[in-house]
């Protein structure tokens, strides 16, 4: 019973079409169940958030920050997304959709972490690096540990991207006051546990 049992876990833990197949599975038993729970919400993520966004529950306009480039003349968007999943890089259901995105891919960097990277229809590419939606939800929303990583997606695929340089805006009051609330509710937890 237990071989039957652990065969189950493997499988259910490593599906391909899941939006975590690329996220490590987690050593605790806290982030293993946040992993499983989140797995078996992600597939119907994209409906949840689509059906929020049109009864003007939540809104969400616009694309984030951190511009990489566009793509290279000659290089068709199938190539590219051939191209980024051989590094690793898989579809990322647990996101916002921006304005005129055709794709959404991360990479992980455990279970904690990953990087994020967005196609749009114009062929702008854009990304960054940031907690990931499983591990810390509010923090991930909040922008938490957001930060620009041109340079790492450069040096995986330059010969795909044409560089391009836009001014950052800067955030919301709002934003930076919630980020902030967040940061101190994370390192009051992690000064408790310790």
């Amino acid at each position: 019973m237990a071989a039957h049992h652990d065969t189950w876990l493997k499988r259910y833990f490593y599906m391909k079409h899941m939006s975590c197949s690329n996220v490590a599975l987690p050593k605790t038993r806290t982030d293993r169940f946040k992993y499983f729970i989140w797995n078996t919400y992600a597939p119907i993520h994209p409906r949840i958030r689509n059906s929020l966004l049109a009864c003007k529950l939540v809104r969400h306009s616009g694309r984030q920050p951190f511009l990489i480039g566009y793509l290279a003349s000659g290089i068709t968007y199938q190539s590219f997304i051939e191209k980024i999943e051989e590094i690793g890089y898989c579809k990322h259901l647990l996101a916002w959709q921006d304005d005129d995105e055709v794709v959404s891919l991360r990479l992980s960097d455990g279970f904690t972490h990953q990087y994020h990277l967005r196609i749009f229809s114009d062929g702008e590419v854009r990304g960054h690096y940031e907690y990931t939606p499983e591990a810390y939800p509010i923090a991930h929303l909040a922008r938490v540990h957001f930060r620009d990583e041109r340079e790492f997606f450069l040096q995986q695929f330059h010969e795909y991207i044409t560089p391009a340089y836009e001014l950052v805006k800067k955030d919301k009051v709002i934003l930076e006051y919630t980020r902030a609330f967040v940061c101190f509710f994370y390192n009051r937890k992690c000064n408790i546990n310790k």
